[in-house]
């Protein structure tokens, strides 16, 4: 193996904890198919019991490979914030415990770097392990599905971070659309040492991918969007992900241990306290515009909307908060129902698609990360 570099190209981050079972075949991958000196992963463990972890390490060196385990009990913020301080790369991107990246990532972080590029970002492409299981399979949703962009190159085109920001916000902030991002994306070490200036901190906000989506947005004017997959997001049995195709993803605020208590102190009063994406996001959004000194109106009829329309499990939660919000503010009723049919039809519409001509992937059942990995570089190397 070559001597790592002063400072690396890049720095994939992967805050973990009690997850070796994803966490060690990732790294294995990540390490196992790019074997260019110029990558490091740093890995912040908040386990209970690291003894497998570190033994796994020790059995395995690699001078790319950067563990540290803390004790005790760590909010994932806290342990998010832990890792990205310890990233020394030139770029960074964050990804999860059964999250990858794409074999091909140094060339175009490489690139990014020679024409000083900020952030960027690019389509998903998505694995699920085998662990998940469905509530419904599919073709598309099955244990070991790999799916990957049906049309991808190499051309990529300027986005207006302001406006995209605005977007956001009009739309509720119930997702990160084409926000310049951390978490599967990338993002250049000044801009990220640039929020810590101004907050003291990276990470402020209950969600760590909207948090730093929204902090980078408030100090960049424009990032690049790329037509490949740099990440690729995992969902196993016990992420986020997983949970989500089980129907098993959500909760009271306050029984979610990994939540900041500040944020369960300070809980949004025109939000629902339950735990689902689409409620820690705009939560998150609040917390962060607040922190760095923003003004800046969240669209909540679009966001009750959003719920209602999208994850109507949680209708009986969300409809006392969208009733008295609208009370309060009756000129924007008309509102609300106009963006709830707006959404309705979106979803036929997209569901239609699905079924007449699929979504626009490409799916492989693979057996690991491993596997994608060698797919993705198979593929591109057959271009």
């Amino acid at each position: 193996m070559n001597a790592l570099p002063t400072s690396p190209l890049l720095s994939v981050v992967i805050p973990t904890k009690n997850r070796y079972e994803t966490l060690l075949p990732t790294i294995a991958a990540i390490l196992g198919n790019i074997h260019d000196p110029r990558i490091e992963v740093v890995i912040q463990d908040n386990s209970d019991d690291p003894t497998s972890a570190q033994a796994y390490f020790s059995a395995h060196p690699d001078s790319r490979m950067r563990y540290e385990h803390l004790a005790g009990k760590l909010s994932v913020v806290d342990n998010t914030e832990a890792a990205l301080e310890r990233a020394n790369g030139e770029y960074v991107t964050f990804i999860g415990d059964d999250d990858f990246v794409s074999p091909d990532i140094l060339d175009f972080v490489q690139d990014f770097s020679e024409r000083g590029v900020l952030a960027a970002i690019y389509p998903p492409a998505y694995y699920w392990w085998k662990s998940v299981k469905f509530s419904v399979p599919t073709r598309f949703h099955q244990p070991g599905a790999f799916w990957y962009p049906a049309h991808t190159s190499r051309n990529e085109h300027s986005v207006n971070t302001t406006q995209e920001l605005t977007r956001v916000l009009k739309q509720g902030a119930v997702g990160l659309f084409d926000l310049p991002r951390i978490y599967h994306g990338i993002v250049h070490r000044s801009v990220i040492s640039n929020i810590k200036a101004k907050s003291g901190r990276f990470v402020n906000g209950a969600s760590p991918d909207m948090a730093l989506a929204i902090a980078v947005s408030l100090v960049i004017d424009s990032h690049v969007k790329v037509n490949t997959p740099l990440t690729v997001y995992g969902a196993s049995k016990n992420s986020g992900g997983g949970r989500t195709a089980s129907k098993n993803h959500f909760g009271k605020i306050a029984d979610q241990p990994h939540l900041p208590q500040s944020t369960k102190d300070n809980w949004n009063k025109d939000l629902p306290p339950i735990w689902s994406e689409h409620t820690i996001y705009p939560q998150t959004a609040i917390e962060v515009m607040n922190v760095l000194g923003h003004v800046r109106k969240l669209n909540f009829p679009a966001f009750y909307a959003s719920m209602m329309i999208n994850e109507p499990h949680l209708s009986g939660y969300v409809m006392p908060y969208a009733v008295r919000f609208l009370r309060r503010n009756p000129q924007r009723i008309l509102e609300f129902f106009a963006i709830a049919v707006k959404k309705i039809l979106g979803r036929l519409q997209r569901a239609f698609r699905s079924r007449v001509t699929g979504l626009p992937f490409n799916i492989h059942i693979l057996d690991s990360p491993d596997a994608c990995m060698k797919h993705i570089r198979a593929e591109n190397s057959a271009k």
